[in-house]
This record gives structure tokens, C-alpha cells and sequence, in this order.
């Protein structure tokens, strides 16, 4: 067997040659621990593979070691794959995991549900955890924490992950009442509801709304627990929520402003363009409450490129459209994001440090799982260049934002007194960055329509 030794921090570290990479994952602690993540160790009753996303397999030994190597927890869980787009087309899978008793991991809230996020598509494996750290500057809801590690499964070393916080109804995760079958009429009916809006669609309870085609899945109340009277009760509250979008009436009433608004500046500061699919798009209602948007989900692919940063695409798709059309909720928007923008200056100086935690072990990963795809555009680049797009990405959407919301501003600014105003979104007109009328979009430079930035080249 082959091996290229490289000197890395002032120690020794083997690594493989793509040929030679089936011969050498078999690394020891010694080996995993001077890279300075923890190192999670999970083994599978008589090292059975993890063949299926459906079914848990039990009895599964999980250890974590962490760099100092002190043991953080040593238990039993159950395991199965994860995810959709990584689980069916990689070899590099995401796994989801179950303790057998709720636990605190890596300094996160004690739970029995954990994920095991792959990276594979992310060249530079820490789009999600910047994406996390963008949400907890933004949102006023619970957005997922994770921590970056090296797996090994059954004895095999298996690359760096991201190890996180599962979404799910828990007073420490998404806070809202959690249903029984029971909850059958009056205000217990009322919530609470997580949903997940996903072209996937495939969960056994799920509905298209009515009139934007919307595809939502329950993720709570679970499969077990849901009944009828609780799955119409939802589908009406969303049907009525979209019949008061359409007629421009009375949106306040049934969707919380404040969530949406927080979703909409923290997905357009990623880049995030899956969303208009949509795909891994989450939603929630407390009992009595009103429909809320989070936690944000799924940002390894399609995010943070500079080609596509200087554009604004989040108002363009979902329920934004019809909010956009609504002068209190673009200066909610304004005003919000005049709040949260200095806080997003530091998201550069954040990369750089998540970047230096995960160099070491990024090295053995890209060995073990070398590029294969340009979903993101720098997958054919050097580690620190990379980087640095994913910097300039950051940098020129926060300037996009900046203009946009200026634009909104004078906008809004120059509404006369009666309210009765030329309004670009509902006109459905083309307008420079200063707000003038244009015929037609030009045929090279930036321009504003329905309230979004577009760039022409």
C-alpha cells in the first residue's frame, strides 16, 4: 500500500493516495485526535452496514472522543441514514441518530435525535455550520447548533461531518406544544404543527395547498399520532392563510411576520437558491398561534457563490411575492435588517476560524473523498481559495442588502399620505438602484423588478 506522508502542525499524518484510499481508512485515535476534533466512533452490531433510511438499526456502540482525549459520552443509540440528495447519490453518507437516553453532546442541549450531515457536495465542508451561525445572529426563533468531528465507523475512518441538532418539536429546539391524538377539537387542535415544504414530498402525511401548490409534509404530529381531524384542521388554516395573501387582506392574522421577515435576510445572506424548488423548507404553529417560518435547513449545496451574491432572489419565491406587496411588511423588512446588518460584519472573521478548526482533518477528507460535482463553483479550487470566495460571497451579498432595502427605503419614504403610490412590485415595472422607471431590463447591469435585484451580463 502507497502512502503520502504530509507534515501538518508539527506532526506526522499518513495520507492516501485515491488508489490506495479502500487500504487506508483504518486510522487510530492517535492518528485522528492531534487534528483537533472531536472524534465520534459509532459500531454497528457485528459492523453491519447502514443500508437503509427507513428502518433503525439497533443496538449501535457510539463514543466521543474529544481532542484532549477525554471521553464526552460513551453509550448505546440506534442509527439510519439521512437526507435525500446525499443519501441516495454519494458514498460519503449522513446518518441520523437516536440515543437510547437524551444526552448532552458537544455542548448542545441534552436530546435523544442527532445528525450526521455528510459535507459531501461542500468543498469546504462548513457551509451549514455558517449558515447556523448567520440564523442565531438573525432569527428570533431556534435554529439548529452542530459541531464539526471526524467519523469512524466500524473501525474506518469515514471523513469530517458536522454533527447537529435534529429538528424537532422540544422545548429546547423548536418550543411548541407537542400533540397527542387526543388533542381532537377546540383550542387543542390548534397546534402545535411542524411542517417541511420539500419537492421530495415524500412522507406518508402530506398536501399540496390550494393556491400555491405548496408541497408541505407533517413532521409533527408524527405518523403514529396524527389523525384526521388534525390534518384538516391544518390544510383549512393554510388554505384560508393563502386566500388572504391572494386578496391582500389581513396576512397579519395568520402568519407571523417577524419569523418570515428573519427567514427571508438570513436564507438571502447564504444565497440559498434551493428554497425556491422548495427544498428542506420548514414552518411551524403553536397552539394559537399564528404560522412562523424556521428553523433554516440544508446549505451545503448553491450557496455562497459570488456569481450569484450581488443578485436578491429569497422575495421571489414561497409566500414572499404576496408579502412583498405589503409597505408595512417591506419597512418591517428595512427596519430589520437595519437591526441584524453590523452583526453580519463579523461573518468573514467566523469563516476563517471555522476554516482553521477544520483544515487539519479537511486534508484526510478530500484524500478520502476527492471532488466530484461544481454544485458551488470552487470545488475544483484550493482549500484557502475557496475560502476566500466563500468570503467574497458573504461580502457582496451584505452590500446587495444594503441596496436593496435603500431602494425599498426611498421607496417607501415617497408614499403619499392617502397611501395611493405607483408601487414597482405590483406594477410588475423595471427600475434602476435609484428607483427610475426603465422600458425593459438593460442588457447588461443591475436592475430591480417585483422587488428583487437582478443582474444582466
Amino acid at each position: 500500500m502507497r502512502k503520502i506522508f504530509v507534515l501538518l502542525c508539527g506532526f506526522i499524518l499518513p495520507l492516501m493516495t485515491k488508489a490506495s484510499m479502500q487500504d487506508s481508512l483504518r486510522l487510530t485515535l492517535s492518528e485522528l485526535l492531534p487534528l483537533g476534533l472531536p472524534v465520534v466512533m459509532i459500531n454497528t452490531p457485528d459492523s453491519l452496514p447502514i443500508t437503509s433510511k427507513m428502518e433503525w438499526m439497533d443496538n449501535v456502540d457510539l463514543q466521543i472522543v474529544m481532542p484532549d482525549s477525554a471521553i464526552a459520552f460513551s453509550g448505546r443509540s440506534h442509527i439510519k441514514g439521512h437526507g435525500n440528495s446525499t443519501w441516495r447519490n454519494t458514498d460519503k453518507k449522513p446518518y441520523a441518530i437516536k440515543l437510547y437516553e437524551a444526552a448532552p453532546l458537544l455542548g448542545m442541549s441534552a436530546d435523544k435525535r442527532w445528525v450526521l450531515l455528510a459535507e459531501w457536495f461542500d468543498r469546504t465542508l462548513i457551509r451549514n455550520a455558517v449558515s447556523y451561525k448567520i440564523a442565531h445572529l438573525i432569527c428570533r426563533e431556534w435554529n439548529p447548533h452542530g459541531r464539526h468531528i471526524n467519523l469512524v465507523l466500524n473501525g474506518e475512518y469515514r471523513g469530517v461531518y458536522f454533527f447537529c441538532e435534529k429538528i424537532k418539536v422540544a422545548p429546547h429546539r423548536v418550543n411548541i406544544t407537542k400533540m397527542n391524538k387526543y388533542d381532537a377539537e377546540g383550542d387543542e387542535l390548534t397546534g402545535g404543527y411542524l411542517m417541511e415544504l420539500d419537492i421530495y414530498f415524500d412522507e406518508q402525511n402530506r398536501f399540496r395547498s390550494d393556491i400555491y401548490n405548496l408541497p408541505f409534509m407533517f413532521k409533527s404530529p408524527e405518523e403514529e399520532i396524527l389523525t384526521v381531524e388534525q390534518e384538516n384542521y391544518f390544510k383549512n388554516y393554510i388554505a384560508q392563510m393563502e386566500e388572504a395573501l391572494r386578496a391582500g387582506s389581513n396576512y397579519e392574522e395568520w402568519l407571523d411576520s417577524d419569523s418570515f421577515i428573519d427567514w427571508l435576510i438570513a436564507n438571502e445572506m447564504t444565497g440559498n437558491r434551493e428554497a425556491v424548488h422548495p427544498k428542506s423548507v420548514f414552518m411551524f404553529k403553536d397552539r394559537g398561534g399564528k404560522l412562523k417560518a424556521g428553523p433554516l435547513w440544508d446549505f451545503d449545496t448553491s450557496t455562497f457563490m459570488p456569481a450569484y451574491a450581488s443578485g436578491i432572489y429569497t422575495p421571489h419565491f414561497l409566500y414572499f411575492p404576496e408579502l412583498m406587496r405589503s409597505y408595512r411588511f417591506e419597512k418591517q423588512l428595512c427596519e430589520r435588517w437595519k437591526q441584524v446588518r453590523e452583526s453580519l460584519v463579523s461573518i468573514p472573521d467566523y469563516i476563517d476560524s471555522l476554516a482553521a478548526a477544520v483544515l487539519p482533518s479537511q486534508i484526510l477528507d478530500n484524500q478520502i473523498w476527492p471532488a466530484a460535482t461544481n454544485v458551488n463553483g470552487d470545488e475544483q479550487l484550493t482549500y484557502n481559495e475557496a475560502i476566500e470566495q466563500m468570503k467574497r460571497a458573504v461580502r457582496i451579498k451584505w452590500d446587495a442588502m444594503d441596496r436593496y432595502v435603500q431602494h425599498l427605503t426611498d421607496v417607501i419614504t415617497h408614499i403619499p399620505a392617502n397611501g395611493v403610490a405607483n408601487h414597482p412590485i405590483t406594477n410588475h415595472h423595471y427600475f434602476d438602484l435609484y428607483g427610475r422607471s426603465l422600458a425593459a431590463p438593460p442588457a447588461k447591469g443591475v436592475y430591480i423588478r417585483n422587488g428583487m435585484i437582478f443582474e444582466t451580463r
